[in-house]
């Protein structure tokens, strides 16, 4: 089981908590530009900032997931479908 991690992107003005296990993974890597080796907490926030709510159905694991946008002052806060990661 991996542990949730932390991206904290200070120029941006957001941060992403992520407990993930995504699939697809490599579809999405390269829709966003990013490295193989790029986090899936990472890879969540990117997909927010490119996306928005449009990444949600583009998710597809286990998964839960915070982030927050201080810029925006927008909280996200999501899970999969069948709630197999905890979200708190």
């Amino acid at each position: 089981h991996a542990l949730a991690t932390v991206l904290i992107d200070a120029m941006a003005h957001r941060a992403t908590g992520a407990h993930a296990r995504l699939e697809e993974r490599e579809a999405l890597l390269a829709a966003l530009g990013l490295g193989a080796d790029s986090s899936d907490a990472a890879l969540l926030a990117a997909g927010l900032a490119r996306w928005g709510e449009a990444l949600l159905p583009r998710l597809e694991g286990s998964f839960a997931f915070v982030a927050w946008d201080a810029r925006t002052r927008t909280l996200w806060a999501a899970r999969d479908a069948l709630g197999t990661r905890p979200l708190w």
